[in-house]
């Protein structure tokens, strides 16, 4: 919509090199002393008089202003394109890191559904344990415990799955449902691990920046247009009819000319040009002319500091794909490490040798290790989404 105003208004400026025209007339009834702008005669009684005219004005110079103004609204068109762009980048995003994280919890709730199945399956390990009367019962009791903390933490954690769910359809305009689902995927991206330089000319906040400032310019240069004279050219032509035109028959009667032979007696024709010279406005041009040059500057200065920060962030993007790709390749062999020494320790506490506490301990150790791996795996993908977004411009 925002285009399409700016394009409308393109339109509008190329209408301001024509010539203004305006018509009019005038029909009315004058009661009293006056003068006839058409007999120059005094008139004392009724009198009807019309008037139709038309009338142009042509602005032949102005310093340039209409020029300005169209390259200004070309600019403002051309900006919206790259508004557009930036924002439909900004939204792929939004929605991109959501539906990820999405996933991430989705991950989370089944890794902790098999805690709780672990957990489970150890309560029937012990009852069976109990009931051959070859382990105490209060061993039981902490199973119990560790099963509703599973429990506590299933609900938890499908909260935040349903509430990121909700997030992802409202970021997409879709009415809430709660049987929503989204599709999964297992995929490590390695488009993005050479890239070593990137070019950010093309960049839309760039190419937007670099049109600010060189509408900034123009608006100097119209400004400047005020210090130049302004010629324009002036015609007018036009008729009318007054009561108070007469004439006098053969008989001496005085009657009123009839209303066409007024129209085309009294018919004029005019043209002029006017020069206008601004010679002292205190000093508001020059100040203005000053301002939008300091405003330039610093335009100028923030694209700059916007190249830097573009650059810092493609940077900081490029380095946490790299580190959560190695992250996620020493992770890998952590989990393995944990699922070992969770078998071991489960087989020890089988036969007596741990707690149930030490066992405890070995499920939570696996348990971070296999979350940490999801998570990174998972900052991984965002990093490398969003550089795609990025590079995609």
């Amino acid at each position: 919509i925002q285009s399409d105003v700016a394009s409308v208004k393109l339109k509008n400026t190329k209408y301001s090199y024509l010539p203004s025209i305006i018509g009019g007339g005038t029909h009315g009834y004058n009661w009293g002393q006056t003068i006839d702008q058409f007999t120059n005669q005094f008139a004392t009684n009724r009198v009807q008089y019309n008037n139709f005219y038309l009338s142009s004005s042509f602005v032949l110079f102005s310093g340039l202003q209409n020029y300005y103004s169209q390259k200004i609204i070309e600019i403002d068109w051309q900006s919206q394109a790259y508004n557009k762009q930036i924002e439909e980048r900004n939204l792929k995003i939004k929605v991109a890191t959501t539906y990820l994280q999405a996933l991430l919890n989705n991950e989370i709730y089944l890794a902790l559904e098999e805690q709780l199945k672990l957990t489970r399956i150890q309560k029937v390990r012990i009852t069976n344990l109990i009931e051959e009367e070859r382990e105490p019962k209060h061993k039981l009791f902490e199973i119990l415990a560790q099963e509703e903390t599973d429990k506590y933490n299933i609900l938890k954690a499908n909260n935040d799955l349903n509430y990121t769910l909700l997030l992802l359809q409202q970021l997409m305009d879709m009415p809430y449902h709660s049987n929503f689902n989204i599709s999964t995927f297992d995929t490590i991206s390695n488009s993005n691990s050479s890239i070593n330089e990137i070019d950010i000319s093309s960049f839309p906040e760039l190419k937007l920046s670099d049109l600010n400032i060189q509408k900034q310019e123009l608006n100097t240069q119209s400004t400047k247009g005020r210090l130049y004279p302004t010629l324009l050219a002036n015609g007018s032509l036009g008729s009318g009819y007054s009561g108070n035109s007469t004439y006098l028959t053969p008989t001496g009667e005085s009657l009123s000319k009839p209303f066409g032979t007024q129209i085309n007696d009294n018919f004029y024709q005019s043209a002029s040009l006017s020069l206008t010279i601004p010679i002292f406005n205190k000093n508001t041009t020059n100040t203005q002319i000053q301002i939008n040059r300091l405003e330039s500057e610093q335009l100028k200065l923030d694209k700059e500091k916007q190249v830097l920060e573009i650059q810092n962030k493609i940077e900081q993007l490029k380095m946490n794909v790299s580190n959560s790709r190695a992250q996620f390749n020493s992770l890998k062999s952590v989990v393995k490490a944990n699922e070992i020494n969770y078998q071991n320790s489960l087989i020890q506490f089988e036969n007596g040798v741990i707690a149930y506490f030490t066992l405890l301990e070995a499920k939570n150790r696996l348990f971070k290790a296999k979350s940490d791996l999801t998570q990174v795996k998972f900052q991984m993908l965002a990093n490398n989404l969003i550089l795609g977004f990025y590079l995609s411009k």
